[in-house]
Parts: structure tokens; sequence; C-alpha cells
């Protein structure tokens, strides 16, 4: 008669995190709760097919997370979890510091194609909402050396203020210019907005209503435009470009609005 063993899924997906395989895991976990055991019983606690249980102990053997006694019929004993636990953690470090080699190998191969000189073309792409906008974002910010032009409503400019603070905040120390266009008013700033306004570079300008256009423009040589003002920063595609004709119109507005803001004349931003 067996006893009844229930496997914890959280257990089970921390192994397969680990490198193990969803059979492997619950073999290893079944063998840690009945100890020495056959493949039979093995794969009745387990619930993995007899089959699948076969493979599962031969990769466990080999990985040196199971030991094989020598009896009839042949029977397996599990490493104890701390001992498993670390060989895999090992394992998975020798992976990740190959991997990170590889990729190294994989960025070298490509230097002397990215850095060889070449006669930049106009160009619009479509940049996906989710982390490719947040890595352009900071990209742009990171390397911007004479402006930063926003053209942003007050609902979204807090939150982009706040998740790419530090980033403004040393390009403020590079001596980069950075101006905003938002709405409401100065009472509502918030507190990353206060936090840039210590720096002399940093300058904001409020409009009556919520702009409908919304960029974010780099030393006048890249913009990248939202398509989208009705949800979230990040939840919105963007399209990137270095197109001449549209950094001077984005300029063009961004400077024209500025103006009339800063004389005091509220007018509302379209």
């Amino acid at each position: 008669m067996f006893v009844i063993f229930v496997i914890n899924d959280g257990d089970t997906r921390t192994l397969i995190d680990l490198g193990l395989t969803g059979a492997q895991a619950r073999i290893y976990l079944a063998l840690l709760r009945i100890g020495i055991s056959s493949i039979r019983e093995v794969a009745k606690i387990s619930k993995v097919a007899r089959p699948d249980t076969y493979r599962a102990i031969a990769g466990l053997h080999e990985l040196g997370l199971v030991e094989k006694l020598l009896t009839t019929p042949t029977k397996f004993k599990p490493l104890p979890i701390d001992d498993a636990v670390n060989i895999l953690m090992l394992r998975r470090t020798r992976e990740s510091i190959e991997l990170n080699e590889r990729a190294n190998r994989l960025i070298k191969n490509f230097e002397e194609k990215k850095n060889s000189p070449t006669i930049e073309e106009s160009q619009f792409i479509v940049i996906p909402k989710g982390e490719t906008l947040e890595l352009k974002t900071q990209r742009m910010i990171d390397n911007a050396q004479e402006t930063v032009s926003l053209v942003v409503p007050q609902r979204r400019i807090r939150p982009l203020i706040a998740n790419y603070l530090e980033l403004f905040k040393n390009a403020l120390k590079r001596k980069v210019t950075v101006r905003a266009i938002t709405d409401g008013h100065s009472e509502n700033e918030s507190h990353e907005i206060l936090e840039l306004l210590k720096f002399r570079m940093f300058e904001i300008e409020y409009a009556t209503t919520e702009p409908c256009v919304i960029f974010i423009l780099i030393d006048n040589k890249e913009i990248l435009l939202m398509t989208s003002a009705k949800v979230g920063y990040l939840e919105s595609p963007a399209v990137w470009s270095n197109n001449p004709g549209l950094i001077e119109l984005a300029q063009g507005y961004f400077e024209l609005t500025w103006t009339t803001l800063s004389e005091g004349k509220m007018i509302p931003v379209v």
C-alpha cells in the first residue's frame, strides 16, 4: 500500500526554473518524499508515465542528483536537497558565464560593421510598446548632448519623469537643457518634477488643456512620437524618426508653443 504524497507545484516550478524538466522535478521531489525507490514506485508517486520516468531518472543521474543502487530491481536514491540545489545553481552560473561570453563575441563580431562610416538616411521606425519602448527612451535621454524637449500630458509626464528620473538628472548634470510642456498648473508639480526644478537647466511650462500630440525631441536630431494619447506611456507604440522635415516641424511647434506660454499666454496646446 502506497502512502499518498502531494508534490507542491511551487517546489516543482522552482526546480524547473533551476533547469530541470517538469518530469525530472516531480520525480526528484517524489524521491525526496519516499526515499530510495524503484522506477515503478517513483512513477506511481510522481504521476509521471513509466517511459518518461526512465528518461527523467537517466537525466537526473547524469546531473548527479540521484544515485543508482545495484539492486534487483534497480533503485534510486536522491541527493540531499541542499546539495542538489547547489549543483543546479553552479550549472546555471556556468551557463550564464558561457552565454555572456557568446553574447560578447556576437557584439564584437558586429562592432566593425557598426563602427564603419555610413551615410545616415532619413528613417521612420515603429517602436513596439513595453520594454522595447522603455529601452529606446532610456538610450535617447542618455545620449542627449544639448537639448531634450518634451510635450507630454500631465497624467503621463509624472510616470515618465519618475521612471527616468536619474537619467534626466544625469543629462542636466551634463548641462543638457531639458524643457517640458504639459497641461495643468505649477501647484500640481510632482515630487519628481520638483527634484528636476532644482537644476537651472530644467524648465516646464503649463498649457490650459491637455496636449493631443506627445513626443520627445532629442538635440533636434531625433524624435520619439507616441501614436496614442489615451493609454499609459509604455502601453502605446511609438514612431522614432530622424527625418529632417518631421524634426523641423516638431521643433517649430515646440518653440512656438514654449515662447507663447513663457510670455504668460495660457493658450491651449493642440
